[in-house]
């Protein structure tokens, strides 16, 4: 009798194949904004936020009261007085003074009003300046009185602005 073959050992199965992996849908194409788009967006967030502004006054009035206002209410409002220069051979000598003082203006506010009036309201002075566009820096705003005539600048780091 014929001895049963030993049977041939199965091969062993291979192992599953990894199920392929599903792209992502392809999203719209967002374009990248400009550097004058994230300016401006900037720019929007900060209109929403008040400034502080610094401001330097050099006068030649023996008295009188500065108000400071914005977005139509007063910011500030002080009396100041000059101090008397000598005069030169007998004639009359003038005043001159300073102050400086920070402001927090109010957010969205257009511009900066400043009127000036003397003790004995012989000067009676206004002047309007816009805003400037927001920034990283507290801007300056110098005012002056001399002659019966207000001026007023800004200036920032990088110098005076009109």
């Amino acid at each position: 009798m014929a001895k049963p073959q030993p049977k041939a050992p199965e091969p062993t199965p291979a192992p599953p194949e990894p199920e392929p992996i599903a792209a992502p849908p392809p999203q719209p194409a967002t374009p990248t904004p400009s550097p004058e788009e994230i300016a401006k967006a900037n720019a929007a967030k900060l209109a929403n936020v008040p400034r502080v502004v610094q401001v330097h006054c050099n006068y030649d009035l023996k008295e009188a009261t500065y108000t400071f206002s914005a977005g139509g209410q007063a910011l500030f409002q002080g009396a100041f007085k000059g101090k008397k220069k000598g005069g030169f051979l007998g004639i009359k000598g003038a005043y001159e003074g300073t102050f400086s003082r920070t402001i927090t203006v109010p957010a969205g506010a257009p511009e900066v009003s400043v009127h000036v009036v003397t003790k004995d309201g012989a000067t009676d002075l206004s002047k309007v300046i816009p805003m400037l566009l927001p920034g990283g820096f507290v801007p300056t705003l110098k005012v002056g009185v001399g002659n019966n005539q207000l001026t007023l600048t800004w200036e920032s780091s990088s110098g005076p602005k009109p």
